[in-house]
């Protein structure tokens, strides 16, 4: 390793640079803003528009309610399945009462507290999330008992759970068995994964046949299951007990819908909603056009001054839930007067600030070409929103603070005006001096092309606002004249 130390002359030159800154629903549960007037997205503001008592716009968010699925409540929905229950990929299952391979799904699914992106299929109208343990094993066709029950399958979903098989090699089954298949179908984060029994053959009976349906919904991690056809096992099924329900990995939660908790019955078009009921507080967090965060809860005072545009996230504790967000234009009409916050950063010369300001390049920056408007300076915002106690003097104004924010009122009639802040940023000019060599390390003995703007931060006083030139020689500084923004090194 090479070490090499340089000594240049240079002269940085500081300049002020000028900156501008400016109840759980199931299907798509969609974000909502509204304004204090219920107005939704885009908001129009003109001479007309109504804002609240500090002359600002209050933003209000609608969401769902999306509990955490530790726990669940079970409800009967009207028969609506995903698609047609043939449709969708096929899944593959070799042999009868057998589970098939892990499955990926297209999202993470939450349930009972854990996150999970693939599942199993068995043959017998049932799903589990414990891809090692059953993955290519035996599937149960013999029912355990009742939810719950430590002898059931753990970790899944009965929907509908009973003896059946798509084997044409089984008893009563030679043609036609039946598919089972997933479907996925919707955008994310409102994807929708649907795996489908359909025209199942009943174990041992040819001629009977159930379709029925398990829906997986992301994000809400709400589960269906809907019952196209279930009639009664024929007189020679070895099983002829059905159950639907959900239970946890342990089997010690679990809940079934009233009357489909193990026993035998014959059912068609019925459908049934597991909704997750656990404790869950949302987050709620807003941001402005260039995604800074303003502010947090259901509502948030803005206080734009010129067209712009909001937005907000609210994410849920779930263990597989993302950020649920939208965003809401404001559009200034042209007949309303706008006007921009303008923030002037500058260096003053000696040990106190005392720099004059002329404050018309700044409202010059603020209204840009408008015209037909009248604009006052204000001490506060107050005063500029009610028009009183306007600053006179303001062209050149003494600056003794570092800082100070002043309000411009820019006004087309009494009632049609905007408000922006104009702030003004005194640092004390730094004091070039010879500093400490900077040594750079080098691999070999080529030349090494120094980049100089990456070494602003070694000069003492230096902000980022502040501009910088680099010489090669005093004179060229004095100057101003040839500037450069690198140069080569090396050990010659």
């Amino acid at each position: 390793m090479n070490i090499r130390s340089s000594f240049f002359c240079l002269l940085a030159v500081f300049t002020g640079v000028l900156n501008c800154i400016f109840a759980q629903k199931v299907n798509d549960p969609n974000v909502i803003i509204k304004d204090h007037n219920n107005n939704s997205n885009p908001i129009s503001v003109n001479c007309d528009y109504i804002f609240n008592s500090n002359h600002c716009i209050t933003l209000n968010v609608e969401y769902p309610e999306i509990k955490s699925p530790s726990d669940y409540s079970v409800e009967p929905i009207p028969f609506t399945p995903i698609g047609d229950l043939s449709e969708g990929n096929e899944i593959s299952i070799v042999g009868d009462d057998k589970w098939s391979a892990a499955q990926q799904l297209p999202f993470n699914f939450c349930f009972y507290g854990n996150s999970f992106d693939s599942f199993v299929v068995g043959d017998n109208g049932v799903i589990s999330f414990n891809t090692a343990e059953y993955a290519g094993n035996e599937c149960p066709h013999m029912i355990a008992g009742s939810i719950p029950n430590a002898n059931l399958i753990r970790n899944a979903i009965f929907g509908a759970y009973h003896d059946m098989t798509n084997d044409s090699n089984a008893f009563g089954c030679t043609t036609d068995c039946g598919r089972i298949s997933l479907y996925v179908t919707g955008s994310a984060p409102y994807r929708k994964a649907a795996i489908n029994f359909y025209k199942m053959n009943h174990f041992n009976c040819e001629y009977v046949k159930s379709s029925v349906q398990i829906v997986l919904y992301e994000t809400t991690n709400v589960i269906e299951v809907y019952i196209k056809d279930k009639p009664y096992s024929c007189e020679d099924a070895k099983e002829k007990r059905t159950l639907v329900g959900v239970t946890s990995q342990d089997n010690s939660k679990g809940i079934s819908p009233d009357g489909r908790n193990t026993g035998i019955w014959e059912t068609h078009d019925e459908a049934w909603r597991f909704i997750p009921i656990g404790s869950s507080t949302p987050n709620v967090k807003w941001y402005d056009a260039y995604h800074n965060l303003i502010g947090t809860g259901n509502s948030i005072e803005v206080c734009p001054s010129a067209t712009t545009s909001y937005s907000v996230e609210v994410s849920y504790p779930t263990c597989s839930s993302a950020p649920l967000s939208n965003s809401i234009q404001i559009n200034y009409s042209p007949e309303h007067p706008t006007s921009h916050n303008v923030t002037r950063n500058k260096c003053f010369e000696g040990q106190t600030p005392n720099e004059t300001v002329n404050f018309e390049a700044l409202i010059a920056e603020a209204i840009g070409s408008q015209t037909g408007i009248t604009t006052t300076i204000h001490s506060s915002i107050e005063d500029a929103n009610s028009g009183q106690g306007a600053l006179s003097g303001m062209n050149n104004y003494l600056m003794t603070t570092t800082s100070k924010t002043f309000f411009l009122r820019v006004q087309k009639t009494q009632g049609c005006f905007s408000v922006s802040s104009l702030t003004i940023n005194l640092t004390q000019k730094p004091t070039l001096t010879e500093g400490t060599p900077i040594t750079i390390c080098s691999e070999d003995l080529s030349p090494e092309l120094i980049y100089l703007p990456n070494y602003n931060s070694y000069i003492n006083g230096y902000e980022d606002w502040m501009a910088v030139e680099y010489f090669n020689t005093y004179g060229d500084a004095l100057a101003g004249l040839s500037s450069i923004n690198s140069i080569s090194l090396s050990n010659s």
